[in-house]
């Protein structure tokens, strides 16, 4: 398994021997694919959110308040406490600093029992679910966490929240890197710049940059001038095409400056690897 993984597994489990019951929710494609098997560990479990979905309206309104915590995240609140419409208190933390890829929500807090109290009637007024088995199952998923501050609970969650974020970017980038190396493979012909990848991407220069940098051991330019001189190479190894065809074949207008670039990649300049491979031809 994953190092990255077995870390995050292990610490789940460090919480919950600690009372800090927490589930992962609205998790993007980058994570969920990462946590493969281990997604069904972060499910909730506690009694009572699983007899408050058993009715079918009142799951689809979990999934509706869900929706609404995660718009308030990309607001810029990245982690907050509160009542949930069923009446279970919970502290929830954004998954994911650059970008959303879901939230962590702990449950079974401690909170104001008149305002449980009241939702949870009113959940029973409006569902199948009966108010007693409702305030039964609320009483059972209280957990031992209801009895921190929530400067204790934070301190405890939040390296579970940064291990899932790297897990999380380090599929992302390699999914991101590889877009980008299909791309130069593809148009290396023609002015390619950085500003523009990142775009596609919705990245910041420097963070594609170092990204690109992490995954590949060479920068985007460096990439692009590899891609262009094996290209150029091929040519002029293999064809009979004018270097300055050569050059705006690989993304060069300026011939003069193709062979600058050529000459320091390859040693020699256009010219002369072309008669060194004629050479080697003859023989």
């Amino acid at each position: 398994m994953n190092k990255i993984l077995t870390d995050i597994i292990n610490y789940k489990n460090y919480l919950e021997r600690l009372g800090i019951e927490v589930s992962l929710c609205l998790a993007n494609d980058t994570l969920y694919p990462r946590l493969g098997l281990m997604i069904g560990d972060f499910l909730h479990r506690s009694p009572f959110c699983a007899y408050v979905k058993s009715d079918e309206g009142a799951r689809l309104r979990c999934i509706h308040k869900q929706v609404a915590l995660r718009d308030k995240m990309l607001s810029g609140e990245d982690r907050f406490s509160g009542c949930c419409h069923a009446g279970m208190y919970e502290r929830v933390y954004r998954v994911g600093s650059d970008r959303f890829v879901g939230f962590l929500s702990v449950s079974g807090l401690g909170g104001d029992t008149s305002r449980t109290r009241r939702r949870i009637e009113r959940l029973s007024e409006g569902t199948s679910l009966d108010s007693r088995r409702l305030s039964t199952y609320m009483l059972d998923s209280i957990t031992p966490a209801s009895q921190m501050d929530e400067e204790m609970i934070d301190t405890l969650v939040m390296p579970l929240v940064r291990m899932l974020e790297t897990l999380a970017l380090s599929r992302e980038a390699t999914d991101v890197v590889d877009r980008v190396v299909a791309y130069v493979d593809s148009h290396y012909h023609e002015d390619i710049k950085i500003e523009d990848l990142a775009r596609m991407e919705k990245y910041s220069v420097s963070r594609l940059s170092h990204v690109f940098s992490q995954s590949r051991g060479m920068s985007i330019g460096e990439y692009i001038k590899q891609v262009r001189m094996d290209i150029a190479r091929d040519l002029l190894a293999n064809t009979s095409m004018q270097i300055g065809d050569v050059a705006s074949h690989v993304g060069y207008m300026d011939a003069d400056y193709f062979s600058r670039v050529f000459t320091r990649s390859c040693g020699k300049s256009p010219r002369k690897y072309r008669q060194t491979c004629k050479k080697s031809i003859e023989k």
